[in-house]
């Protein structure tokens, strides 16, 4: 409960892998693949069910399991940037078959936002009109889907 200018530890736990931050809360990405969450919490943007302030992390509930996800920019001839993005950024691929693919950009929840055929090795989509979070970009062809993860924070 004490604002702090510099970030301290949340001793209670371990394993973090992510954070984000929200206009007066944060969250966990832990290394089990659970999020957890501290802060205000007046609109439930904690995620536990409740609109109850937590000065402790508590786990998010509700989220869809999330596997297979290639971190890597490059592999796969497949580039998002910028990365984090204010909701603007482009697609790259260096893949000449990239003209037969489909690019589906979904939420945490696993609700798709966006979709549309790619035409051009480059593309730039504009999300500017979603909510700050991590979104999760699928290119898929007929040999294959590649998915990335790309940050909105506005």
């Amino acid at each position: 409960t004490i604002n702090r200018s510099t970030p301290v530890q949340v001793n209670t736990l371990t394993g973090i892998t992510a954070v984000a931050g929200g206009a007066a809360h944060s969250l966990f990405l832990k290394n089990d693949n659970t999020v957890w969450a501290c802060g205000r919490n007046w609109l439930g943007q904690l995620g536990d069910g409740t609109t109850t302030d937590r000065w402790s992390p508590v786990q998010v509930i509700g989220l869809c399991t999330v596997l297979g996800i290639t971190e890597s920019q490059q592999e796969n001839n497949f580039q998002i940037f910028p990365n984090p993005t204010s909701g603007t950024f482009t697609i790259q691929s260096t893949n000449q078959q990239i003209n037969k693919s489909i690019i589906t950009i979904t939420n945490v929840l696993g609700e798709k936002v966006y979709e549309q055929k790619i035409i051009e090795q480059v593309t730039e989509i504009n999300l500017s009109l979603q909510a700050n979070g991590i979104y999760f970009v699928r290119l898929r062809n007929n040999e294959q889907t590649v998915t990335r993860k790309i940050v909105i924070n506005k």
